[in-house]
């Protein structure tokens, strides 16, 4: 018999890719698999069905866009809720809410309790939009409420709130929470939480290791990671990917943050860092012979104060230094000239993934996965 042509070959692949959409859209309109139901795994499916993943792929992908199955990076795919469509959520409610709603089909609502700072913080709008649209997807609905207002809220929505979404800037608004309801952490402090919690972080290994080899490709060969927040997870847990990457390359580094400062107290939140503060750390690198030529600041906030300071001192940013950034806050980018290179850490993804972990957990009590925690992965953006 001679052998398949490549035009065969592919023919065959599609019909395996319908055989195996068909076979799956069949059982979750039959209701043989309910919401939430996990699916059997690519590899399980490559069995089953005698093919390579592409087929597999192919027809997970056909299913995710009409909407029957939602897939969780790392965890697999999973049957949809019936309204799936944001279509079918209501919106978002806010704690100055007063109408209980009384629709028996009311979405289920899902409470994202906030500190005193946290509604200004600017991760704060990234994550919020992404918990909108992954509990639109589940029929759920977001209520942003403080900690003023936790209890209050408890006794009007008590019926309807399913679970927490918890960030370790706002632990002091959850902990006045039912302990009983599924809880999701969002820019989890690794090292002050348990390792058995659900939880959705950025990627901060891999973005300080970004931040590094973008400046090295860029050919410099003396680094510095400027940080004013050494005390705070989600900056200094940069650090290990971005020496791991330079002295991977031969390429030196010098660490300037507030510790350095010995009449500075620990900087913990973003609203302690000022001007002032930066001032000092310029400093610090204004007095290094030679100085580094490649620059990764922590955060755009302490990007947009750091680099006027060192333009004023001489420094002419392209040239003299290259400066990185992270978090990709567009407004903030757009006061800065040059902008320079940031790093996104897609919050919004975070807030999506985060979403789906609810939705499984609030479905699914009596047949719990193992704790998930999620890192999406973060994207290089250039000025």
């Amino acid at each position: 018999m001679a052998p398949q042509s490549s035009k065969e070959k592919s023919s065959s692949n599609s019909a395996k890719h319908v055989q195996i959409s068909d076979y799956l859209r069949k059982l979750i309109r039959s209701k043989k698999l309910p919401p939430r139901h996990m699916l059997e795994s690519e590899a399980e499916l490559c069995e089953r069905f005698n093919v390579s993943r592409g087929p597999v792929r192919q027809a997970l992908a056909s299913l995710e866009q009409d909407g029957l199955i939602y897939r969780i990076s790392g965890r697999g795919s999973f049957v949809a809720p019936k309204n799936k469509t944001p279509e079918a959520a209501a919106s978002t409610h806010t704690a100055s809410q007063t109408n209980t709603p009384t629709s028996t089909d009311a979405p289920t609502i899902w409470l994202f309790p906030v500190g005193g700072h946290d509604i200004h913080h600017l991760i704060f709008a990234g994550l919020l939009s992404g918990l909108e649209k992954g509990a639109a997807m589940h029929n759920a609905s977001i209520l942003v409420s403080s900690l003023d207002h936790n209890q209050h809220n408890l006794n009007q929505y008590s019926n309807r709130i399913a679970g927490v979404f918890s960030s370790y800037a706002s632990v002091d608004a959850s902990t006045s929470l039912p302990s009983d309801l599924p809880n999701v952490w969002l820019m989890s402090r690794r090292d002050e939480l348990q390792q058995d919690i659900d939880a959705v972080s950025p990627d901060n290994n891999t973005i300080g290791h970004m931040a590094a080899d973008y400046l090295i490709e860029q050919g410099h060969d003396h680094l510095v990671f400027f940080s004013t927040m050494a005390a705070e997870p989600s900056c200094n847990t940069r650090l290990p990917g971005f020496l791991t990457a330079a002295r991977r390359a031969g390429k030196q580094v010098t660490v300037i943050d507030d510790t350095l400062l010995p009449d500075i107290k620990p900087i913990t939140h973003l609203n302690q860092v000022d001007q002032s503060l930066v001032s000092k750390l310029v400093d610090i690198y204004m007095d290094l012979s030679p100085r580094p030529t490649g620059m990764f600041i922590v955060g755009d906030y302490h990007t947009a104060i750091a680099q006027p300071i060192l333009q004023e001192r001489g420094i002419k940013i392209g040239k003299d230094l290259e400066i990185i950034s992270c978090n990709n806050n567009k407004s903030i980018l757009a006061m800065m000239n040059p902008k320079p290179a940031t790093i996104d850490m897609n919050l919004e993804e975070m807030g999506i993934a985060a979403a789906h972990i609810m939705a499984y957990r609030t479905s699914n009590p009596a047949h719990p996965l193992p704790p998930m925690n999620i890192a999406p992965k973060p994207t290089l953006v250039l000025p």
